[in-house]
């Protein structure tokens, strides 16, 4: 159903109108005369742009609709017309690849070679007589390497050949007989099978286009593979355990390629793109969607990572609250991870587009928080740096970035593998952050809807969340008895009062009171004394022994709470007996 869904994406969006074409960005064109010889080498390489925070991003080739390139791995085979500079000119990038399998490159350059000397004597074009006179003369070849040595390209850039500035891979006469050629049956005896996406009897395509996945190698990797023999069944071999007919393969690859890549070209329109369907959520996993009906919000639903203030303002309307539009039609989802030699599948899910934004619609309210602007939520990509040591999302495990992804998206139960996460990092870092305490905010929505969401609750008595209050509570007596203290209780003690607290809050309200002593008459020490008995008569007459990790993530929360609270706002002399909301003493910052 899946790779269906992505076949007719693509002929949906027309994205395969020549199945022997796809969009490629070529880096390179080299423009010859009629007689095939060498005039200038043009790069189509875009200048670097600034990502915003002082970094350049990598300048990029523009995007061309070139012969289908035949996907070969360890096998030297020739693109028809674009290549690379291995195949085209028969060299490499100085220090890519050892002298010593320069035989290699003029195996590959004779094989470029021989297939566009096969096309030139087949249609009699001026354009491929010109190009194979380029290729055959050395002179001309080592005039277009000199040129290319005398700027930077990379191994796997794209090279095209122009004649008089004329594309040969845009001439009508040329790309009639790839297309011909690319139809032909690489073997006319092979048995005709089922294709498992459109029903036809077909013959399957020995091996499907790669595509480039985060995590996978630069040159591609299939998402359909059997490279080991552990997954193959009932005595096929190879891809015949999953028969695809050639227009098929062709159309999903072409749909998946759309979705992942930013500067996909609109067929109807080359200058304009058309929009990422695709979400990175670590070094190698990667979230990609698409609908089988046009939704405004369709290619926006990517800024849920860095740009959640804009997708928060385009879901809902101003006026309403309600989307403008009506909903209809199914959204898709696909987990990937590249690896060395193939794509990893590591989820595929399935919902509609209404369900997509209600959904979001209670992801964005449940990581509302007390001193945070609700009209700009946290980047998705926030969310998951906090659970990651150091911050580094290679750290992560590797199904969580895709379960909090499909948890925003299609609402889908937060696993406890989240709430573990959040909890571990707090005791780690001594610290709530306003991301984990986010995070456990949306885990908690689910599984227990009564936890206080937002802000503190003076309400709510579970014992984890009385705790966490009472935690703060101290830590605030102690920050105004000695100010500035290098070392708070949060610092030394957090980690066991989140888990012990029956061997720690005994020790620790002896020593809020030699805190609160010391304590100005300015900060009302009374009505700290008078809330910390207020949150201890929710407990029974002996701490809690041990916290579980549900507990644990309620503590984090009553403290985040109480915290937040604190900073807000804070009591004075004159309102002894009144909530510390109704004053803000100057000089009380976060």
């Amino acid at each position: 159903m899946i790779l269906a869904s992505l076949r007719d994406l693509a002929l949906r969006e027309e994205l395969v109108s020549e199945p022997a074409f796809e969009g490629k960005g070529v880096a390179w064109i080299i423009n010859i005369d009629d007689g095939g010889r060498f005039l200038n080498l043009v790069s189509t390489l875009a200048d670097p742009v600034s990502d915003g925070k002082g970094r350049k991003q990598r300048p990029q080739p523009q995007l061309m609709s070139i012969p289908r390139r035949c996907g070969r791995s360890s096998n030297l085979e020739a693109d028809f017309l674009v290549d690379k500079s291995e195949y085209v000119l028969g060299i490499v990038p100085e220090g890519k690849i050892p002298s010593k399998r320069a035989d290699k490159s003029e195996k590959c350059r004779l094989l470029f070679l021989k297939l566009i000397t096969k096309a030139a004597e087949e249609t009699g074009s001026k354009l491929l007589r010109s190009a194979v006179a380029f290729l055959r003369s050395e002179e001309q070849r080592v005039a277009c390497a000199a040129e290319l040595n005398r700027n930077k390209w990379a191994s796997n850039d794209l090279f095209a050949i122009a004649c008089n500035l004329e594309l040969l891979h845009h001439d009508p006469e040329i790309r009639q007989w790839w297309t011909v050629q690319a139809n032909e049956s690489p073997n006319p005896e092979a048995t005709l099978r089922q294709c498992v996406v459109c029903g036809a009897q077909c013959v399957p395509v020995e091996n499907h286009d790669s595509l480039r996945i985060p995590g996978g190698v630069t040159s591609g990797v299939p998402l359909v593979s059997f490279n080991a023999a552990a997954f193959e069944k009932y005595g096929f071999s190879g891809n015949e355990n999953a028969p695809v007919c050639r227009p098929c393969m062709t159309a999903y690859v072409e749909g998946l390629r759309r979705c992942l890549n930013e500067r996909y070209a609109n067929p109807h329109d080359a200058s304009e793109m058309m929009g990422q369907q695709a979400v990175r959520l670590s070094p190698d996993t990667t979230a990609v969607f698409w609908t089988d009906e046009p939704w405004s919000l369709a290619s926006q639903l990517t800024w849920i990572l860095n740009q959640p203030a804009d997708l928060k303002a385009a879901l809902l309307s101003p006026k309403t609250g309600k989307s403008a539009e009506k909903l209809e039609g199914n959204f898709y989802c696909m987990i990937l991870s590249g690896a060395q030699g193939r794509a990893m599948l590591r989820s595929v899910h399935t919902g509609t587009v209404a369900e997509v934004e209600d959904s979001l619609a209670k992801y964005f309210n449940a990581l509302e928080l007390d001193g945070v602007d609700s009209d700009r939520p946290m980047p998705l990509f926030w969310l998951l740096k906090s659970l990651a040591p150091l911050e580094k999302l290679d750290r992560l495990p590797p199904k969580l970035p895709g379960e909090v992804f499909l948890a925003a998206v299609l609402g889908l139960p937060i696993p406890r593998l989240i709430l573990s996460a959040a909890v571990t990092r707090n005791r780690a870092e001594q610290a709530v952050t306003p991301a984990r305490a986010a995070l456990l905010q949306l885990y908690f929505s689910q599984i227990n809807p009564e936890v206080p969401r937002m802000s503190l609750n003076t309400e709510f008595h579970d014992a984890g969340y009385l705790l966490g209050r009472l935690f703060a509570v101290l830590e605030r007596i102690q920050s105004l008895a000695n100010p500035g203290v290098n070392s708070t209780i949060v610092d030394r003690f957090y980690g066991a009062a989140s888990t012990r607290p029956g061997t720690v809050f005994p020790q620790l309200l002896r020593l809020s009171q030699a805190h609160l002593a010391k304590v100005p008459a300015n900060r009302n020490p009374d009505w700290y004394r008078k809330l910390t008995g207020e949150i201890m008569d929710g407990f029974p007459a002996q701490f809690e022994p041990t916290l579980d990790i549900a507990q644990q993530g309620r503590f984090a929360l009553g403290y985040y709470h109480q915290r937040q609270a604190f900073f807000r706002k804070a009591p004075t002399p004159q309102s002894a007996q009144a909530d510390p909301t109704q004053v803000l003493n100057e000089g009380d910052t976060q």
